[in-house]
């Protein structure tokens, strides 16, 4: 827990733009400086022990009454870990969201991961929390990956928004080959390849793409596209589904959930008229 919060310090640090927000901010700065040395304390003295379980913003302490005793209420600690509902809290809860999203499409998904991470911790018990955990292991990659991944993976997409083919495809594949558990290039070529009608092709990529991290939802959007141009709606379904199962809220899902409801509907409409012309 005292990494994350120091992460979530340096984030405060790292960034210029942080000096324009509004004095609450400035204010919290000083309250996660003060709950860096009470941790710190605490540390040293083993009077209670933090730790993360399963998700980044679930949190397990030996006594709450505790933590208020030893803390108090101005504390970054009593804030996060005791459940306070302070107006802080929430409110840089989503601006740790915002963050998540903006570094993501920066091409950065390190500080994305860290930042949903601090969104969930100072978000706990509200939706925000929810939110920035499902984008977390749904969007970025499940195993850290270098700046030269992350790079090259961007320009193989950019070559293929330009109709290069050719150089998409080696990028793709060579980003595939220096990191192989690197989710976005597999997707990426599976997308390729679908609109190419190569399906075989597609389908090897993104079912890898897929068993690296089976949340990725827009894997398992494309195998849903891909089944479903391979007039296989029971298949394309069950990707789907597990799709939304995922993020029920990601964008590209839900028109597909649209898309698929109407040719289920075509489907079971074409069998009763079959049916009743056979009578």
């Amino acid at each position: 827990m005292t990494n994350l919060l120091r992460r979530c310090h340096q984030l405060f640090r790292e960034w210029p733009f942080f000096g324009s927000f509004s004095f609450a901010f400035i204010l919290l700065h000083s309250i996660v400086l003060q709950a860096l040395r009470q941790v710190k304390e605490l540390e040293r003295t083993d009077l209670i022990r933090y730790r993360l379980q399963g998700y980044a913003g679930s949190m397990i302490i030996r006594s709450k009454k505790q933590a208020l005793t030893l803390l108090g209420t101005t504390a970054g600690i009593s804030l996060i870990a005791a459940g306070s509902m302070h107006p802080l809290r929430l409110d840089i809860a989503r601006r740790f969201y915002d963050w998540g999203i903006t570094y993501k499409a920066m091409g950065w998904p390190a500080g994305s991961r860290e930042a949903f991470n601090c969104a969930a911790l100072f978000g706990q018990g509200d939706p925000v929390a929810t939110a920035a955990l499902r984008y977390r292991d749904t969007k970025l990659p499940v195993h850290p990956v270098p700046g030269d991944a992350i790079e090259m993976n961007i320009n193989g997409y950019n070559a293929n928004k330009k109709k290069d083919r050719g150089s998409a495809i080696y990028l793709f594949r060579e980003c595939i080959r220096r990191y192989p558990d690197f989710e976005w290039p597999y997707n990426n070529l599976c997308s390729l390849y679908i609109d190419e009608g190569k399906y075989a092709q597609a389908e090897k990529y993104g079912l890898q793409a897929i068993a690296i991290n089976p949340k990725y939802v827009n894997a398992l959007v494309n195998m849903a596209i891909l089944k479903d141009r391979q007039d296989d709606l029971t298949a394309a379904r069950t990707y789907l589904d597990r799709a939304l199962a995922a993020d029920p809220t990601d964008a590209g899902a839900v028109r597909m959930n649209a898309s698929l409801k109407l040719e289920e509907l075509r489907a079971k409409d074409d069998e009763v008229k079959e049916r009743y012309t056979g009578q």
